[in-house]
């Protein structure tokens, strides 16, 4: 069983995250950034009314919808927001403990008894002596290199805990929505003994609670109108944690509805570019949906209507690194994905240079390296990647340089719109080195070997 306790440190890092934006909002020079603002309560609402913290939620609420309107907004919805975060402050401090008292040298030369039985060490200080053991790993011979990987697993250890601490928290949270919405949800869960690191966890853990009241709110039907369309009564919904590369990814999957097409169309208008394209199966519509302020529900409630979920999600992972994609098929169901970076990971993988520039690919990913038949060019060596749906692709290299365990750090936003690389690592002479993700091709005038 997880401690509660662990659930309130949660709920306090995002309320203070939310809060900072709500402070950065209020204070810049200027307007306030109403989007911010409206995403920063929509989210402490969330989180209040997922903890049972019902007076906090309302009050979240009501500071949302003082700021719903047309701007220029009157002066005393800001005046609202400005108290609301006050007593948000006040009852974060109200309910910290209290630090523990340390004991004097003296009391502990008289009284070995008064010793703690345990020390308390920030979780950034051993994040950051496990990325310099791990980087240090990486440039050292086989020998120390072995030792150090005992020695950095233990640390790695003591930051890392199961996906499933987050499970409770999410089972609330869609409860709560489906009560609201008078809807029967059946919510199951794969992946969740895979460990992550404290500060992915505390990234997933808000944005994962709107995924499931969007998918409450947006996917799944009233019991009568799934009896009609011939589905269960009972809608299902599936959380799914697994690691890709650098990231962390995890799905949330529905048999509702899916995103109704027509009404989008509509919300976006006629002038939107891409609408084309909306037919096209397994399009990503995250840059649609995640548009501020575009809702493609038909009435106004407190989990749907607004048009903040998604864009406040979005928001979150983009200002750590992450990312989010959503597919549907209309009637049959909606998946959305979100991937963060891994707090820490050491990834083998497979040393290439093409045109001058180092690549690496997973190891677990190479099927193997092709024999070369006679007469073809000698620069032209193969190497059979799988991907993770099992798609088998053949991939031209210049040259093959053996095996890298290197950390690799997510790339910047906007740096790979296509989802090419999973990470950038540096080696021992300090090359910077692109890590591919399997079945993508690289980028160059080079066409890939051939793809099976």
């Amino acid at each position: 069983m997880v401690d509660p306790a662990r659930y309130r440190q949660l709920f306090a890092a995002g309320a203070r995250e939310q809060l900072q934006a709500l402070g950065e909002a209020l204070t810049a020079a200027g307007p306030p950034d109403l989007g911010a603002l409206r995403r920063a309560w929509h989210s402490l609402k969330g989180m209040s009314a997922t903890m049972g913290f019902e007076d906090l939620a309302r009050q979240a609420h009501a500071a949302e919808e003082a700021l719903r309107g047309q701007p220029p907004l009157p002066a005393s919805a800001f005046e609202l927001s400005a108290r609301t975060a006050r007593a948000f402050e006040a009852a974060l401090l109200a309910s910290e403990p209290p630090p523990p008292t340390t004991p004097t040298l003296g009391e502990e030369i008289s009284d070995r008894s008064h010793l703690p039985a345990s020390v308390s060490v920030p979780a950034e200080d051993l994040m950051a002596l496990a990325h310099q053991l791990a980087e240090l790993r990486a440039l050292l011979p086989s020998p120390m290199h072995r030792r150090l990987g005992r020695l950095q697993d233990g640390v790695q250890r003591l930051l890392l805990l199961p996906a499933g601490a987050l499970v409770p928290g999410l089972r609330v949270a869609l409860a709560e929505a489906a009560r609201q919405l008078g809807r029967e949800v059946q919510l199951t869960f794969e992946g969740e003994d895979l460990r992550l690191g404290r500060a992915t966890l505390e990234l997933l853990a808000v944005p994962l609670q709107h995924l499931l009241r969007n998918a409450a709110a947006h996917g799944i039907e009233l019991p009568a109108q799934r009896g009609e369309r011939g589905k269960p009564v009972q809608g299902r919904i599936r959380v799914t944690f697994r690691v890709d590369g650098t990231m962390a990814q995890v799905s949330v999957e529905d048999d509702g509805a899916g995103v109704p097409l027509e009404r989008l169309h509509d919300a976006l208008g006629a002038h939107s570019p891409g609408l084309a394209a909306l037919s096209v199966e397994r399009l990503d519509l995250a840059p649609f949906l995640c548009r501020p302020g575009l809702s493609t529900s038909t009435r106004l409630s407190e989990t749907a209507g607004r048009g903040i979920g998604l864009d406040a999600v979005q928001v979150a992972m983009h200002r750590h690194g992450g990312r989010l994609s959503l597919t549907t098929e209309p009637g049959r169901g909606t998946r959305v994905t979100l991937e963060a970076p891994l707090s820490l990971h050491v990834t083998p993988c497979l040393l290439a240079r093409r045109d001058g520039v180092l690549y690496a690919v997973p190891m677990g990913a190479a099927e193997r390296i092709p024999t070369r038949a006679e007469g073809e060019p000698r620069d032209e060596p193969s190497l059979m990647l799988r991907a993770a749906d099992g798609t088998v692709t053949g991939l031209g290299v210049d040259e093959l340089l053996g095996r890298l365990d290197a950390v690799f750090q997510p790339l910047p936003p906007g740096f790979d719109a296509g989802g090419t690389f999973l990470g950038v690592a540096l080696t021992r002479q300090g090359e910077p080195v692109l890590l591919l993700r399997p079945g993508h091709h690289l980028p160059g005038p080079r066409a890939p070997a051939r793809s099976l």
